[in-house]
């Protein structure tokens, strides 16, 4: 069951695949179909005479306009490759959609290697779907809270005069969703063609004070796809074509959904970009201003301990020179760990000050003894309490 499955995937794939496999036997003429698609085969009885002797040159490649079987005539790629010596693969490909894939895959590389920059990056999405549908373009991003087409975005027309109307007419007020045909698709995430546009009729329906703008434009065609990202609609691509351009096709809407979404994943890093480095900029504003409080603490704190300990400091050492004789080796002993305590304090403060200047100073490593440094501590330990062990 499993290989019958597996056979009906593949044949369903195949034949949805623009492309005809067949090997030819040089010596004896005969043709073996690897795959031949139900196009193919309603195209040709067999393998065209154009084809056949193109298996004398291979590897080669031919793009020729073949006669089909009804008369009509269709564009199509072969390539020629040899197997053996005596065999050869005849590959065919719809001229169409060799140049489709070709352009998908150019349009993806350059998305993916493209700036961070979001604006940089949706001007680029306009420019190349722009010129790939040979249509004006506009992409939109929905608003964070989801409601609206944002204010902004990018626009793209050969003609600059052009450009800067369509700009005018879709970038410079919000747009709610569901409202027009790009608030539909950015709600509904489903793609919408008008293959036939009255301008007169559409500038009728617009807003006064843009239908100079319209007529300008003079939009016979459009088409909208939403702009998808991990299979979230975050935008919206809107395409349209003048009086002196075709009606936008079925395949026109394919080539602009697959491009739309190559350029939403893009879109999509370039704004999680965007976010993560807006939140380094907050944090290190954030951290910066708590340093520059903590600074201002410690050396407000520093100043108002200093006073107290001058005085403690200052009255213990009159205290020292001028009744010294009156007391005892017990009070002379009390009066000296006042002094060295208050010292210390004054050690402690400056050492504080130097912490809170820490960030605006270069970091310097060097070597500590730290068994140096613990023999101080249990001194100082002693010291203060002499009769611990």
């Amino acid at each position: 069951m499993f290989v019958s499955v597996a056979g009906e995937l593949f044949r369903t794939l195949f034949d949805r695949a623009p492309v005809a496999l067949v090997v030819l036997d040089v010596a004896r003429g005969a043709v073996t179909p690897v795959h031949a698609n139900a196009k193919f085969r309603v195209m040709f009885d067999g393998v065209p005479d154009a084809a056949l002797s193109l298996s004398k040159h291979a590897p080669s490649t031919l793009a020729h306009r073949f006669t089909l079987r009804d008369g009509e005539h269709a564009d199509l790629t072969v390539t020629a490759t040899s197997l053996d010596a005596g065999h050869v693969m005849l590959s065919f490909a719809d001229g169409a959609a060799a140049v489709r894939l070709a352009a998908l895959a150019e349009s993806s590389q350059e998305f993916n290697l493209a700036t961070g920059d979001v604006r940089e990056l949706l001007e680029l999405v306009t420019k190349r779907l722009g010129e790939r549908l040979d249509a004006f373009a506009t992409v939109r991003l929905i608003s964070r809270d989801g409601l609206s087409l944002e204010i902004g975005g990018s626009t793209w027309h050969r003609d600059p005069t052009l450009a800067a109307a369509a700009r005018q007419l879709v970038l410079d007020s919000p747009q709610r969703l569901g409202e027009g045909m790009s608030g539909r698709v950015a709600q509904t995430g489903e793609a919408m063609l008008i293959p036939k546009l009255d301008p007169e009729v559409v500038a009728a329906l617009t807003a006064e004070r843009l239908r100079p703008v319209v007529l300008s434009l003079g939009l016979t065609s459009g088409l909208a796809v939403p702009l998808r990202a991990r299979s979230r609609i975050i935008g919206v691509l809107s395409l349209g074509r003048g009086r002196d351009g075709a009606s936008f096709t079925q395949d026109d809407v394919r080539l602009a959904q697959d491009l739309a979404d190559r350029a939403g994943l893009a879109v999509e890093n370039a704004l999680l970009l965007a976010d993560l480095e807006q939140r380094v900029q907050q944090r290190t504003a954030e951290l910066t201003e708590a340093n520059r409080e903590l600074e201002a603490f410690s050396y407000s704190v520093s100043h108002d301990l200093r006073a107290p300990l001058r005085s403690i400091e200052g009255f213990s050492s009159v205290l020292e020179e001028e009744q010294s004789e009156r007391l005892d080796e017990g009070g002379k002993d009390a009066l000296a760990r006042v002094r060295r305590a208050a010292k210390r304090m004054t050690q402690i403060i400056d050492d504080l000050l130097k912490l809170s200047r820490i960030h605006t100073v270069q970091m310097v490593t060097r070597s500590v003894d730290l068994s140096r440094l613990a023999g101080t501590i249990v001194e100082e330990l002693r010291a203060g309490e002499p009769d611990r062990d």
